[in-house]
């Protein structure tokens, strides 16, 4: 007895679909774990823009005015809200510590601190006598 068998089985079918679902379902999650962390890198980036233009305003500022800068500012606008926290502490007459805290609103990114000490240097060099 012949059997003349054309197409496919159901069964063969089923095994076919479930091998396709097992691979679509990896491929899945390696995309969305590609997708969480490329927005991470993206977010460590705007942070260490923000970082360096904080760093550079406040290298910028007289050394008078470094206590009216500090305090904590919540910004909501742009691409990368954030919380931005400035202490000032002085260490003697002519120095100060200024510390920097970045506190990203993002998920998955972590707070950044930098510190700055900034002097001022006396009016005439001490060491220099004509």
């Amino acid at each position: 007895m012949k059997c003349n068998r054309e197409g496919t089985s159901l069964v063969e079918l089923l095994v076919a679909m479930t091998l396709l679902g097992l691979v679509m379902t990896s491929l899945a999650g390696l995309t969305f774990d590609t997708a969480r962390r490329s927005v991470i890198v993206a977010g460590n980036g705007y942070m260490q823009g923000v970082v360096t233009e904080q760093v550079n305003r406040l290298a910028a500022l007289p050394f008078a005015s470094l206590p009216s800068a500090a305090g904590c500012t919540n910004v909501t606008t742009g691409v990368f809200p954030h919380r931005r926290c400035i202490t000032v502490t002085d260490i003697t007459n002519v120095r100060r510590n200024v510390q920097l805290i970045i506190q990203p609103a993002q998920p998955g990114l972590f707070p950044d601190t930098s510190n700055l000490v900034r002097w001022n240097p006396p009016a005439t060099n001490p060491l220099f006598t004509p």
